[in-house]
């Protein structure tokens, strides 16, 4: 495993409790957390998959 792969996963183990980064219930859960319903979940979790991390980009030379 590579470097950037390791730290990635360190990175969301630490964020979202699983190494593979947040699962579909999690992002479900915290939406709803956020006072979201019905179908605007789904359209937040699609919108958010467009986004990425300046951070993480950064770090990786991206």
């Amino acid at each position: 495993m590579t470097t950037e792969v390791e730290l990635l996963r360190a990175r969301d183990l630490a964020k979202y409790g699983n190494p593979d980064g947040p699962t579909f219930e999690f992002l479900v859960e915290q939406l709803q957390n956020a006072g979201l319903s019905g179908d605007d979940i789904y359209e937040a979790i699609i919108s958010g998959a467009y986004r990425t991390n300046e951070g993480i980009n950064k770090s990786l030379g991206l």
